[in-house]
């Protein structure tokens, strides 16, 4: 096998500059990026997250979606190769995201937003990149705020003006609500190999599947808002294209508090018994987080970040004890025992729509 870098999220953007974390939901986000070149946070007009107004046909009115604009969603089983390296498709990846664009010299990837329906358009792929999961949710439809927002970065540069630039971002949001019910047996996957300590990198097992296609709503239920935003996290560049169903997935009780022990703050020790000192910050930069975020009071403290990328890093399992007759091997270096001290959230506070176009496109 070929091994390449993982690509990086643009959610994950940051890999120096200014340190930053959520202690203040991105109110006090003002900073460079590793160039010098200023974040758009605070400064910028058409940030996300945004508050989406109740998802109906009479509140929208005419700011509407053509059906023939309509985004088309079709993801392959997500399996696992075992890679220590990246994690690839191992069917062919014949389908993935197609997005109305305009036809027109010029076209941004949001100038679908204020086409006419009898518009020259074309339709653009969008390749997804890497997902990841904000708690609590970063968009609240109709004023609510969900427990679990699941965000899918996709990038298009078959459209003359993304490809100048090296790429243009899309984004896909599904929010999920807390159910006192069985498991979501999607999250399954992640949840079982996710990491416990923040900056260790571990990996999926060979032949796990992960299927991202069913986190997608179903066709009859596939309504959704689309706007233009940015990254909600530093450096918050604007001229994204978001989508965010309104249809919520499930998250178990069992299930959410799974979660928040992953990602909480926590002390952590390793095999040996010695406090968790090494803060792994070859890992933290591939992870895209500052040296900074997740630190308590003192390298003993950690907070565990769940990133899962597609074509990328995954969140994995250690390996499997040795037979009960085998000696046990000496401690691993990043083998940790970690427990949970508070629970943190890594979401940015809704921001102004500032007048931009917000559309609806209705199952």
């Amino acid at each position: 096998m070929t091994q390449r870098a993982a690509p990086r999220a643009p959610a994950q953007a940051v890999k120096s500059g200014t340190p930053w974390d959520h202690g203040f939901n991105g109110a006090d986000w003002s900073g460079v990026d590793g160039d010098g070149n200023p974040w758009q946070c605070l400064s910028g007009t058409r940030q996300s997250p945004i508050s989406i107004p109740e998802p109906t046909t009479t509140v929208f009115g005419t700011a509407q979606i053509p059906a023939s604009f309509r985004t088309n969603w079709t993801y392959p089983t997500l399996v696992s190769n075992g890679s220590n390296i990246e994690v690839e498709w191992l069917s062919p990846f014949t389908s993935s995201v197609l997005i109305t664009a305009a036809n027109t010299s010029g076209a941004t990837i949001t100038s679908v937003l204020d086409l006419p329906a009898d518009a020259p358009s074309q339709r653009v792929t969008a390749e997804p990149l890497q997902f990841h999961f904000h708690a609590l949710s970063e968009h609240t439809i109709d004023g609510r705020y969900y427990p679990l927002e699941l965000h899918i970065v996709h990038r298009v540069t078959d459209l003359p003006a993304c490809a100048a630039v090296g790429g243009c971002f899309t984004v896909t949001g599904v929010v999920f609500e807390l159910v006192d019910a069985p498991d979501n047996q999607l999250l399954e996957p992640i949840l079982d190999f996710a990491p416990t300590r923040e900056g260790t990198i571990n990996v999926v097992p060979a032949n796990v599947n992960i299927e991202l296609n069913s986190f997608i709503p179903a066709p009859s239920q596939r309504t959704y808002v689309t706007y233009p935003g940015s990254l909600t996290t530093p450096p918050c560049s604007e001229g994204l294209l978001w989508h965010v169903f309104t249809e919520p997935q499930t998250i178990s009780v069992n299930q959410w508090a799974r979660f928040r022990n992953l990602t909480s703050f926590k002390d952590c020790v390793n095999a040996t018994g010695s406090p968790a000192g090494h803060r792994h910050a070859a890992s933290r930069r591939m992870l895209g987080l500052t040296e900074t975020e997740g630190s308590v009071a003192g390298p003993a403290r950690q907070r565990s970040t769940l990133v899962c990328g597609l074509l990328g890093v995954l969140c994995a399992s250690p390996p499997p004890p040795p037979p009960v007759s085998s000696p046990p091997p000496p401690p691993l270096a990043n083998s940790f025992v970690c427990t949970p001290k508070a629970f943190g959230y890594n979401y940015r506070n809704v921001q102004p729509t500032n007048g931009r176009t917000v559309k609806l496109a209705t199952a």
